[in-house]
């Protein structure tokens, strides 16, 4: 039916905004961008009814966005070399996010502060079987 479409169309454009202009907020400015979402975009079922927005992740297989903890469970922290990285659901969700674009071929451009995981995010996809990348370091 139209409501059901429309809620759906809505629920795709909020989380859209959230992966995409959301993402590159600050982590204390993300709560309030959230808020905004749910309260101008979302259907007002979806506004109060769905976790976090920041931690669901579109699963393909379901055709479903779950939070990121139902899809992959977090792990041991990741130890290589000389560096050790926690899997954090926020992490997690990252490295999920970045193997699709390279399933897909798409540029990847990776930025943060120094200490922000850039280089160990590398080397994990790196050491993966499935993940096959080609990168340049500036």
């Amino acid at each position: 039916d139209k409501g059901e479409i429309e809620r759906q169309v809505r629920l795709l454009i909020g989380m859209s905004s959230i992966s995409s202009f959301g993402s590159c907020l600050f982590t204390h400015q993300r709560p309030r961008f959230e808020r905004y979402i749910r309260e101008r975009v979302l259907d007002p079922l979806h506004g109060e009814s769905l976790p976090p927005l920041y931690d669901l992740y579109f699963d393909s297989k379901t055709g479903t966005f779950q939070a990121v903890t139902e899809i992959v469970r977090l792990t041991e922290p990741i130890m290589g070399g000389q560096s050790i990285c926690v899997a954090t659901e926020e992490f997690v969700a990252f490295q999920l996010r970045l193997r699709r674009l390279l399933a897909i071929d798409a540029p990847v451009l990776l930025a943060g502060t120094a200490g922000s995981g850039k280089s160990t995010l590398l080397q994990y996809l790196l050491g993966s079987p499935s993940t096959a990348i080609q990168f340049v370091l500036f």
